[in-house]
């Protein structure tokens, strides 16, 4: 009787077990059906990350630029003497460094840019001259979301035309030139509106910016030798580049600001 008795028992708990092996099979399959139609996160710049620290992003660029000087000044003597100021001068540069957007419609992220220049330089007396020129640059922002589902980074082409006076510091060694003028710029390739939640919402397609954006140009250059050059140059932009769109919410600004290390040769 005591076995009659475990056999029913065992065959009960088995029972018991296979209708928990159902439940927890449907239960699988409602939790895949459930994941499976969830609806995705769309990453919104600015909005579902944490604002960055403006202040450590500056801190940040300024340790680059003293680095970047503390560089020049080292090379200072390192190389064959300078040549003569020369009456007239040609330039060909081609740089690359960092790209950042400000304004209210922007969260500060870090983009990168290139650019490829050339300028032809006429001397006012042995310390001063005035160098016109031109250059292609292309720009892309927010390069750490690049790949998020959702982001929308904001990439342009730019064709540059620049006016820079500078004063040359000449040690009779190496010479430092310091330069500052106005930049005027046209979009040549021109960004659009990627809403991928809704790819057929109104405003996807249209351009996000402005034809034309204006601002200033800084820069030092170390001339090393007769031909070679090296130096820190950036862009400063003034005008706000966003187009407004009444029926959506693309109010706010974007001013676009660049600083590149770049090498040139001079001839």
């Amino acid at each position: 009787m005591e076995r009659c008795a475990l056999k029913g028992l065992w065959s009960r708990l088995d029972g018991i077990r296979e209708k928990l092996s159902i439940f927890a099979a449907a239960d699988s399959f409602s939790g895949q059906d459930n994941a499976r139609n969830a609806p995705k996160k769309v990453y919104i710049a600015g909005k579902d990350e944490p604002q960055k620290n403006r202040k450590d992003i500056i801190m940040k660029l300024a340790r680059i630029i003293a680095a970047a000087l503390a560089s020049l000044v080292l090379l200072q003597g390192a190389f064959a003497q300078t040549a003569p100021q020369k009456p007239v001068q040609f330039h060909i540069r081609m740089g690359g460094g960092i790209f950042a957007e400000t304004g209210s419609a922007t969260d500060w992220s870090p983009g990168l840019v290139t650019r490829i220049s050339a300028g032809v330089e006429k001397s006012i007396t042995n310390d001063w001259s005035v160098m016109a020129g031109g250059g292609y640059r292309g720009q892309l922002s927010d390069i750490a979301h690049a790949g998020w589902q959702g982001n929308d980074p904001d990439g342009l082409s730019l064709a540059d035309a620049f006016l820079v006076g500078r004063y040359r510091l000449d040690n009779g060694r190496n010479a430092f030139v310091f330069g500052l003028g106005p930049q005027i710029s046209f979009v040549t390739t021109n960004d659009t509106y990627y809403i991928d939640a809704d790819p057929n919402h109104p405003l996807a397609g249209r351009e996000k910016f402005k034809n034309a954006d204006y601002g200033i140009q800084p820069s030092v250059y170390m001339e090393i030798g007769k031909h070679w050059e090296l130096g820190i140059e950036g862009c400063f932009g003034l005008r706000n580049m966003r187009i407004r769109y009444p029926d959506f919410s693309t109010s706010g600004t974007i001013r676009m600001h660049n600083l590149m290390v770049s090498a040139g040769f001079r001839f």
